[in-house]
């Protein structure tokens, strides 16, 4: 019965339990080419959770994270403003404006929740799995017991193999799970937490303003706002600090790169099937989100192509229906609100493109200075007197890997597309591209 209960059915003669433990004591029959990837290995999920700690144990990979997601949690409300200006749109300014101004309030709530899940994770790791990038997460504590039960019994019937085993995997499980060698692991999902409660936070003061004005068409009124926005902050989360709300976690997760999508889920089940492939795609949901992120930039996007439309459709042109589509895609209230929600989203897409296209220019002017390169050059004694993985401002070099997900990837792109290209005969138009917009300024 237990066996059947914590396999979730899959469990369910002395054949199978003997097959599930052959599976869960694997070793090298497991470590590159997996048969059964249905049934984990607990030794394996032991092994790659200290490797997983080993690699994130640098003080400097939970800051870059942090700051990853500081920079665009900034971007956010930059990208709204931009787009609601192209527009014109002074209702969703309005709206942005009141989400966004408090950034006290904002920040203060964000970093008492950020100790409590750095606490919590540090503590007892079940509590924020929600928060743990499902490229390193370990889902092993019932698989541990189902394993202690099985050793308990052998043991009686004086089989000793399977109490050594489960000893081992003990071992390896409290390692991986010991608060100071996880420390960047949970850094980085108290960073992750943290977003989510900005997040929540301005979603809720939209929420509220949407209420307070009804939609802008009513004198604003700050202390029914802050009541309405403390009862629906309240309400994004549930008892254990979870957030709930869809809305909240799919633009938390957008910015965590941690998103979930048809290509992530294909490229898990591959590793899953040859985890031999690991120690060459660790990172596989996080590198995707960074593309999909990226893509979300560009001034016609590629992978995600809902985003064009989005942006580039005339507001009248899209039906109720669709909006309520592209609602319930991004985890959004479909209510008496929806339009300006709506509106918000539109604003905030259309600042990308608008960002991504800055992007895009200035990298092309920095090209045809000198100042990028791409990102650099397979030799790596040839990459170093070059100096060619940088972006080169006055008068100090950049590094590429210190700026934003958005902006650098983007960057570096064109650098190497334009540095791959016959620069010898391009580089005249080019040049004299690029040098438009400076001699319009000029001549005017």
């Amino acid at each position: 019965m237990l066996a059947y209960e914590m396999t979730d059915g899959n469990v369910r003669t002395i054949h199978h339990l003997n097959e599930w433990i052959r599976n869960s004591s694997g070793t090298l029959s497991k470590a590159f080419i997996d048969a059964n990837p249905q049934m984990q290995s607990l030794v394996m999920q032991g092994v790659w959770a200290n490797i997983y700690n080993s690699v994130l144990s640098a003080i400097s990979t939970p800051l870059k994270a942090g700051a990853s997601n500081a920079v665009l949690l900034v971007e956010r409300p930059l990208a709204t403003f931009v787009g609601a200006l192209s527009q014109g749109d002074t209702a969703t300014l309005r709206r942005g404006l009141y989400q966004y101004q408090a950034i006290g309030e904002t920040f203060s709530q964000a970093g008492k929740y950020m100790g409590q899940v750095f606490r919590r994770a540090s503590q007892n790791p079940d509590q924020v799995e929600w928060l743990y990038k499902s490229d390193f997460q370990r889902k092993n504590d019932e698989s541990l017991e189902l394993y202690k039960a099985f050793a308990d019994s052998a043991e009686k019937n004086g089989d000793l193999g399977p109490m050594a085993m489960y000893h081992h995997i003990e071992a390896m499980n409290d390692l991986a799970n010991h608060p100071l060698l996880k420390f960047g692991m949970n850094a980085m999902a108290a960073f992750d937490g943290f977003t989510n409660s900005v997040i929540a936070n301005i979603e809720a003061r939209g929420a509220a303003f949407d209420r307070v004005t009804l939609n802008g068409t009513k004198a604003f009124d700050e202390a029914g706002a802050q009541a309405i926005r403390k009862e629906v902050y309240g309400k994004m989360f549930d008892s254990t600090g979870k957030v709930t709300d869809e809305a909240v976690r799919h633009a938390s997760s957008e910015i965590a790169m941690n998103m979930e999508s048809p290509a992530i889920d294909t490229l898990g089940s591959l590793l899953a099937r040859a985890p031999g492939l690991k120690p060459f795609l660790m990172f596989p949901k996080t590198s995707l989100n960074v593309m999909r992120f990226t893509d979300t930039h560009s001034p016609f996007s590629m992978f995600v192509r809902d985003y064009n439309k989005i942006a580039y459709k005339p507001r009248h042109a899209f039906t109720e229906l669709e909006i309520k589509e592209i609602l319930q895609s991004k985890g959004i209230p479909v209510d008496e609100f929806a339009n300006q929600r709506f509106d918000t989203l539109r604003a905030e897409i259309r600042g990308r493109k608008a960002i991504g296209t800055l992007a895009v220019l200035g990298a092309g002017t920095m090209f045809v200075n000198g100042r990028i390169r791409g990102s650099g050059h397979f030799d790596t004694q040839t990459n170093t007197v070059r100096r060619e993985a940088t972006i080169s401002h006055l008068p100090t070099w950049v590094t590429m890997v210190t700026g934003t997900a958005t902006r650098t990837s983007v960057q570096s792109l064109i650098g190497c597309l334009l540095r791959l290209t016959s620069w010898t005969t391009l580089a005249p138009s080019i040049h004299r591209i690029w040098r438009l917009p400076s001699t319009a300024l000029a001549s005017c």
